[in-house]
């Protein structure tokens, strides 16, 4: 049949033995916020699919962002202070139905691979807009800091992923994203709903509060780059590196080549190198349209991670080169002619291309989605059946 293309048959098998299996040290989850978790989903019916849970979750964040767009349409700018406090307010809402639907889903005893497959899929999709929720309250502007907050958010995403994928755990360190950067974004919109926006441009010599015999020998480093380099950054690449040292202890402990999992790692660098090439050649560009350019960036990723993530169910080989690189290849090979060779040409074929990106991404992931989502529904009640 045509829909099960997606899952080899060799596959199906694998699929119906597949156990989930998490860790999650972080010392914040396992004394505050499991127990309010486990309080919390004592409020849900029992009648509520956790898929459902999952979705309404997932809607209140992108609704927000749609919100914080309208005010903050370059990325820097300031909103009505409501705003900021949406902003955490979905948060807060997104984290909690994100950590209750799994919980709904043994309650009822419907966890399936598919639950999974939706609720990374979902969560790979709220990368993308809380790095661009949060670049607009901390004021980043559509320039470079944007693109590195959204580089180093997805990183983090995709390196949790890619370890799950190869050690069949998904482990989740003692600072976290699902658990402690929600909540670290949590405050950051609250404190922006408090004390304005315009918190973040301030030198961090001044918030620090620091005495002039001393701030003058420092450098002058604003607070919201700061959020990008210290808060964003730091944090999340160490977690990176511990998902890299994790990966290569356990396939050599197992006797396993390391060159595929190295390509899986490399498959994330390749995409957002074609992204910063493009943004590069193309910066006007960025920096006119970045919320339908952020956007469609993060909905190709999200459908790259779902794939890592059907990889890791069914136990299935994962190529280094996905789908979403061909409509960004292309936009970029013609920013980079543009650049380099057609230099003082008109924009009229860069803007055609932006349109002709985002609709061939939208729409093959879209696609893609529905096919996959298709698939496993109907390889799941075949092997189970």
């Amino acid at each position: 049949m045509a829909s099960l293309s997606y899952i080899p048959k060799e596959s199906l098998q694998n699929l119906k033995n597949y156990k989930y299996s998490t860790i999650d040290d972080s010392v914040v989850s396992k004394y505050i916020l499991q127990p309010y978790w486990n309080y919390m989903i004592r409020f849900v019916p029992l009648w509520i699919a956790p898929n459902l849970i999952t979705l309404i979750g997932t809607l209140g964040l992108l609704f927000n962002y749609l919100i914080v767009a309208y005010y903050v349409p370059q990325f820097e700018g300031f909103a009505p202070r409501w705003v900021y406090l949406s902003s955490a307010i979905a948060i807060e809402w997104y984290q909690l139905l994100d950590n209750l639907d799994g919980r709904q889903a043994r309650r009822t005893k419907t966890s399936s691979p598919l639950g999974e497959l939706f609720d990374h899929g979902c969560d790979s999709l709220a990368v993308v807009v809380g790095a661009s929720t949060a670049a607009c309250i901390y004021q980043f502007g559509s320039g470079i800091d944007s693109i590195v907050s959204l580089i180093i958010m997805s990183l983090a995403f995709w390196c949790a992923s890619w370890e799950e994928l190869h050690t069949g755990t998904l482990y989740l360190g003692v600072f976290n994203g699902p658990a402690d950067g929600l909540k670290v974004l949590f405050l950051c919109f609250l404190w922006t709903f408090f004390w304005g926006p315009d918190f973040w441009l301030l030198d961090w010599k001044t918030v620090a509060c620091l005495p002039n015999f001393i701030a003058q020998y420092l450098p002058d480093i604003e607070s919201r780059r700061w959020c990008v380099y210290f808060f964003s950054c730091f944090p999340m690449v160490i977690t990176s590196y511990f998902n890299v040292k994790s990966v290569l202890n356990t396939l050599k402990s197992q006797g396993k080549q390391t060159e595929q999992a190295v390509g899986h790692l490399c498959t994330f660098f390749i995409y957002f190198s074609l992204v910063v090439t493009w943004f590069s050649t193309s910066n006007e560009l960025w920096r006119r349209y970045p919320h339908p350019l952020h956007f469609a960036v993060g909905v190709g990723f999200a459908q790259m991670t779902s794939g890592l993530i059907l990889a890791h169910l069914c136990k299935m080989k994962y190529n280094v080169i996905q789908r979403p690189m061909i409509p960004l290849a292309i936009v970029t090979l013609n920013s980079v002619l543009n650049y380099f060779v057609f230099r003082f040409s008109l924009y009229l074929s860069l803007y055609l291309y932006l349109y002709l990106y985002l609709s061939l991404s939208l729409s093959l992931s879209l696609s893609l989605s529905l096919s996959l989502s298709l698939s496993l529904s109907l390889s799941l009640s075949l092997s189970l059946s």
